[in-house]
């Protein structure tokens, strides 16, 4: 994490001068748009949620890049029948769209003050790459995302709007979570942290270690703390 912010930090000191100063630019306009672009090359590049043992990716710990620049690779195209842009492996074309969605993403970040052409066509990069490989508009974190550039290059109000996006994320986010599922999700998300150090604290967050594995009542209140602390902000936000 740390890695990742010091790289968008990097990618900022470029237009706006040393990391020394970051106090004075962190909040600046440019500085947001750059988080954004930098987010979807990050997660495009396979540096994100899918890297790592977690992933199962041990050497190298990284995806991404290794199969979205390999022809032949298996794709997962929204309409396999469809001519050019289906099929199940990744053609030359696939290949193009994601790199040129790769060195717009890359152009922006790096220069000094990049121009809007690259957010447009990063606009229309991220769906067409996801018309021929759905897993690439997935990887991209596009509803995030590709949301938010949308928003850069047809809003007025860009910043009001990118509000909102962020306010949606977070209140659907909560309302996907109420359902029954979850404090199977906590109990198992809680008791594999690295941070919970203790054996019997993990165990209580079963009914009955190891013979009934599901969820305790412990599990379960702290799904509904998690639940209601993530509804919270955004309401608190919009009232």
């Amino acid at each position: 994490i740390g890695l990742y912010v010091l790289g968008w930090a990097a990618c900022c000191s470029i237009s706006f001068g040393p990391l020394s100063s970051i106090g004075e630019w962190w909040a600046q306009p440019l500085a947001f748009q750059k988080a954004i672009v930098y987010s979807l090359l990050f997660e495009l590049l396979g540096f994100g949620c899918g890297s790592g043992p977690l992933t199962a990716r041990y050497i190298p710990p990284v995806g991404g890049f290794l199969y979205f620049l390999r022809p032949g690779t298996t794709k997962a195209a929204p309409f396999p029948s469809a001519p050019l842009i289906g099929g199940i492996r990744r053609s030359f074309l696939d290949i193009a769209l994601y790199a040129a969605t790769i060195g717009c993403a890359g152009t922006y970040i790096l220069s000094a003050q990049p121009a809007s052409a690259l957010l447009w066509a990063l606009a229309v990069l991220v769906p067409l790459s996801g018309l021929c490989d759905k897993t690439l508009f997935l990887a991209a974190r596009a509803e995030h995302y590709w949301t938010t550039i949308m928003v850069f290059v047809l809003a007025n109000d860009w910043l009001a709007g990118a509000a909102w996006i962020q306010l949606a994320l977070w209140f659907w986010a909560g309302i996907s979570k109420l359902n029954v599922h979850f404090p199977a999700v906590v109990c198992v998300m809680s008791s594999n942290s690295p941070m919970l150090r203790s054996e019997r604290s993990k165990k209580s967050l079963y009914r009955s270690y190891p013979d009934d594995l599901r969820p305790s009542k412990k599990a379960s209140v702290l799904a509904a703390f998690g639940i209601a602390l993530e509804l919270s902000v955004p309401l608190t936000l919009l009232l």
